[in-house]
């Protein structure tokens, strides 16, 4: 079974965030601000780190049931996260919500090519979008029509087989989006008026996300950066890898978190 190392992929996005504040050309007081925020991150989630060294390691389990030992293919996101030997609030099977209407979806395939992706409707498992992926492609952005408030789905993918992980996830509900939104207007119209530029802009709605443990929205604020730096190019190359995905040892217990 295949595991995600979420103190790895919290890392990787930090990292992502500080590397753009190094290069991007912000004004000094939108940058106090932003490490402000990972700093709140990091403690809220028990997350003790410098870099380089990590000292604890957080788990992801599918969604549902999850795979086989020596399984090829690692789903990232959308994608339910789970944290051993800790307490959740989230109960087994509680499907992952999530506010994009546009998600990305973000895998590791350890020895196949993916030749496609589906999205489907996850109780009528009718095929709402498909596209073919490229060899070597890691990541898609979602471009069909925009999927509805309180709907579930789930995604597919194929090496040219479907692999047996389907992971599912939910838009927020619509009230509850709407609210998430209207910060993010907030939030975008604040920095706007420091002039900021398009990544400083992302990075703050990301940052956002972070705050909220909504990985696979951080991921999609990242992800759809237009014209991304280099610096972001590389850095967002590191995501989907082998460091995030590796075999789960079945003998030990885990919990299902955000």
């Amino acid at each position: 079974m295949g595991k995600l190392n979420l103190s790895k992929l919290t890392l990787g996005i930090n990292i992502l965030i500080i590397t753009i504040l190094t290069i991007l050309p912000t004004q000094a007081t939108i940058k106090p601000q932003i490490q402000k925020l990972l700093t709140t991150e990091i403690n809220h989630n028990y997350l003790a780190f410098n870099w380089g060294n990590i000292f604890q390691t957080l788990r992801r389990k599918k969604v549902p049931g999850g795979g086989k030992p020596g399984d090829s293919v690692c789903t990232i996101a959308p994608q339910r996260l789970v944290e051993p030997h800790l307490q959740s609030k989230h109960t087994p099977g509680e499907i992952l919500e999530i506010w994009s209407v546009n998600p990305v979806f973000i895998w590791y395939s350890k020895r196949s090519n993916i030749k496609q992706i589906e999205l489907l409707q996850a109780q009528s498992k009718e095929v709402l979008w498909s596209q073919k992926i490229k060899p070597g492609q890691t990541s898609i952005i979602y471009n069909g029509k925009p999927l509805q408030p309180g709907e579930t789905y789930l995604w597919k993918l194929y090496v040219p087989f479907a692999v047996e992980q389907t992971p599912k996830f939910k838009i927020l509900e619509l009230a509850e989006r709407n609210k998430i939104t209207n910060e993010l207007q907030q939030l975008e119209a604040q920095i706007k008026s420091q002039g900021a530029n398009a990544e400083s802009i992302t990075l703050k709605r990301a940052n956002y996300f972070a705050e909220k443990g909504m990985w696979t929205d951080a991921l999609q604020e990242i992800y759809a950066v237009p014209n991304p730096s280099l610096e972001l190019k590389q850095i967002k190359q590191q995501i989907p890898s082998a460091e995030y995905c590796q075999e789960l040892d079945a003998a030990k217990k885990v919990v299902v978190a955000n």
